[in-house]
C-alpha cells in the first residue's frame, strides 16, 4: 500500500484530491495483484489441508524452496504495481515458476492430488501463454501500458474465476466430501 499511494496522498489532504488519487488504474492493478495473491495463498492452504503430509526429505526441501521463491516473486511483483510492463512480466515469471514447481511436485503425488496439480499447471500455462501473446502483440511497450494494464488485469481475474469454478470442490469443499 505504501508504494501504491504514499507520495500522492501525503502531498495534499482534501477529499477531492484523495479520491482522484485512490480511484486510478493503479488501484485496479493492486486489486488484481491482491486477488491473485489470495488465490495462490488459499490454494496453498487448501492443498496442504487436503494432501496427506509426506516425510520424504527431498519432497519437503523442494516444496519449501519452491514456496519461498514463489512468494518472493510475488513480493517483487507487488513492488511494481505502478508499472504495468514490469508487473505483468513478473506475474508471468510467478506463473512460470509455479508451473515448474507443480510439474516437479506432481511426480511425487498420486490420485486426485496429481490431477489437481495438472489442472493448476494448465491454468499457469494459459496465463503465461496469454501474457506471451500480449508481449507478441506489442502490449509491453510504454505507449501500450494502459492497454496492457486493463487487458492483463482482466485476463488474470477471468483465469482466477475459471480456477475457482473449475476447482470448486477443492476450494470450497462441502462437509460430506473433500474430493477436488
Amino acid at each position: 500500500m505504501d508504494s501504491l499511494f504514499a507520495h500522492e496522498i501525503s502531498q495534499q489532504s482534501d477529499w477531492q484530491h484523495f479520491w482522484s488519487v485512490v480511484w486510478t488504474p493503479v488501484l485496479f492493478t493492486f486489486a488484481v495483484f491482491f486477488f491473485t495473491l489470495v488465490r495462490f495463498m488459499y490454494g496453498a492452504y487448501r492443498y496442504h489441508e487436503e494432501d496427506p503430509p509426506r516425510m520424504d526429505a527431498m519432497f519437503l526441501l523442494w516444496n519449501i524452496i519452491s514456496m519461498l521463491l514463489l512468494f518472493v516473486l510475488f513480493y517483487f511483483a507487488g513492488l511494481t504495481i505502478r508499472n504495468a510492463d514490469t508487473f505483468y512480466m513478473l506475474i508471468a515469471v510467478v506463473h512460470g515458476w509455479d508451473t515448474i514447481w507443480f510439474t516437479v511436485t506432481q511426480h511425487w503425488t498420486k490420485g486426485k492430488t496429481k490431477y489437481l496439480l495438472i489442472r493448476f499447471i494448465v491454468l499457469d500455462l494459459l496465463t503465461v501463454a496469454v501474457l506471451g501473446a500480449f508481449w507478441k502483440l506489442g502490449m509491453f511497450r510504454p505507449d501500450q501500458s494502459r492497454r496492457l494494464l486493463w487487458c492483463g488485469g482482466s485476463m488474470l481475474i477471468i483465469i482466477g474465476l475459471v480456477d475457482f469454478i473449475w476447482n470448486k470442490k477443492f476450494y470450497f469443499p462441502s462437509e460430506d466430501t473433500t474430493d477436488g
